[in-house]
């Protein structure tokens, strides 16, 4: 009869209307969820940015300290320089200070090797790609990054880089 399909379809309307509630409130919880998980992936990459600062500063303050080293101390200081490069890189992938450093000291120790072209090349596509960044510090740094990577691939035969303070 006309009055059952009536009381069916408002039974289905309802247990349709009660399903749209408890999806749109399943929804809000993985929503919520999502945003925690987006704001704890921010914090650790931050925490990696600024872990990975502070381990190429150590790389740098070894390479400072080679103009007052003995001239066959000078190799080890950069290797182990290097290594903290890479350890820099690999928590922070994009820090392209330190691909710079770790190519131009790589080619100093073996300018007849090809290994230190990557890590220009690294550099560049690091920098450009940061250089279009919507965090205007990471910008910033690009940006200062620019002219002395440009200087330091223009001419990477020549004797003059070897002498150049980084």
């Amino acid at each position: 009869s006309i009055e059952d399909t009536n009381r069916l379809l408002e039974e289905s309307n309802t247990l349709s209307r009660q399903t749209i509630n408890i999806m749109t409130s399943q929804f809000a919880v993985m929503q919520e969820q999502s945003d925690t998980l987006a704001d704890i992936r921010h914090s650790l990459v931050k925490k990696n940015e600024v872990e990975a600062e502070e381990i190429l500063d150590q790389g740098e303050r070894i390479i400072a300290s080679l103009a007052h080293s003995e001239p066959g101390k000078q190799p080890q200081l950069i290797r182990q320089a290097i290594e903290f490069f890479d350890k820099a890189i690999a928590l922070d992938p994009f820090i392209e200070q330190a691909h710079m450093l770790k190519a131009y000291w790589k080619w100093f120790l073996e300018p007849d090797s090809d290994g230190w072209v990557a890590g220009f090349e690294d550099t560049w596509r690091i920098a450009l790609t940061e250089t279009q960044s919507k965090d205007a510090g990471q910008r910033q740094l690009a940006e200062a990054t620019m002219p002395v990577l440009a200087y330091l691939t223009a001419c990477p035969s020549s004797d003059n880089l070897r002498h150049m303070p980084v």
